[in-house]
């Protein structure tokens, strides 16, 4: 290795010394370690929920009710609180349609 990089690694290793670097670098290894686990268990676990969800197809009216909008965020809390961990939902709106992944 050469260059400025290698300068300050080598001007680091004689000022805090050889095992100050080492213990450094287990520690990098470790935290890289448990950034790529948690990583794995959180696709993991989108997985789990995605295999439950069903999609559903709205399809909106002609005039919106007022009230509409707090109907349907009050029947998604409803659903959470009879015993779902989780909801999890997901919007898209394609040429008039509104579609929910629950």
């Amino acid at each position: 290795m050469t260059g400025p990089s290698a300068h300050r690694l080598a001007e680091l290793g004689a000022a805090c010394g050889p095992l100050a670097l080492e213990a450094a670098g287990h520690v990098l290894v470790a935290l890289i370690g448990l950034l790529v686990a948690r990583g794995a268990i959180q696709r993991r676990r989108v997985a789990r929920m995605a295999a439950g969800g069903t999609w559903f197809r709205l399809i909106p009216p002609p005039e919106a009710d007022p009230d509409g909008g707090r109907v349907f965020w009050h029947t998604l809390q409803s659903v959470r609180r009879r015993g779902h961990p989780w909801v999890v939902w997901h919007f898209c709106a394609v040429q008039g349609q509104v579609g929910i992944w629950l």
